[in-house]
């Protein structure tokens, strides 16, 4: 009777650490999804500057066309119109190097945001493996709760065995664990999975994580 409730607080004390494990990997979740969707708004700003340096760029492709043409005006017109034309392509000249000072600036920034985006890959990079060695841990644990609780169940049948002298007068009480089913409960048990719902009271084969059975 000691070793039954010794088992039981044992199971209880591993199992109110699981939240804590499972409250880690959703802040971890939160996390990741927080660093995509900065990742792409960064990204979606890289396809905006691209597509108004392309403007920039055809821009400054047609004003020069223009002052070539206006260059080449510039030797046909009569003196009059010299100064008119110099002045035009003296505007058109400040105008182009303002498109090209413009499009410095938005390289620049593009660089920016290009060594922001890797940043943020590489975070989350990081960010996944550490999800997936908590995952790791999370099953080692699992694993470990159900060895341990297989053990308990044998120690206390042992003991009951030795005391009395012959084996225990009661049935094993067996907790249902994730990815159990009554075929493999009984054969971990060396029962039946008839004997198990009869003992159970069980009307058909469904079990759940967390339920008692009783192993006959």
């Amino acid at each position: 009777m000691f070793i039954y409730f010794s088992k039981n607080l044992f199971i209880l004390a591993l199992l109110s650490f699981a939240p804590v494990l499972f409250y880690g990997d959703e802040a971890q979740n939160a996390a990741l999804r927080k660093v995509a969707h900065t990742q792409q708004n960064h990204e979606t700003e890289i396809s905006t500057i691209h597509q108004k340096m392309q403007t920039i760029d055809s821009s400054i492709d047609a004003l020069r066309e223009e002052l070539t043409a206006l260059i080449q005006a510039t030797k046909t017109v009569t003196a009059d119109g010299i100064q008119g034309t110099e002045k035009k392509a003296k505007s058109l000249e400040a105008s182009i190097e303002k498109c090209v000072r413009d499009t410095h600036l938005l390289k620049d920034r593009t660089n920016e945001l290009v060594e922001c985006v890797q940043s943020f890959k590489k975070m989350a990079e990081s960010a996944v493996e550490s999800t997936k060695v908590h995952a790791k841990q999370i099953q080692d644990l699992e694993s470990a709760m159900r060895s341990l609780v297989k053990a308990i169940d044998k120690a206390a049948c042992r003991c009951c065995s030795t005391a009395s002298g012959a084996k225990c007068s009661g049935p094993a009480i067996y907790r249902v664990q994730s990815g159990d089913s009554l075929g493999k409960i009984a054969k971990e048990q060396h029962s039946s999975i008839s004997a198990i719902k009869e003992a159970n009271n069980l009307r058909s084969d469904t079990i759940v994580p967390g339920q008692e059975l009783q192993i006959p």
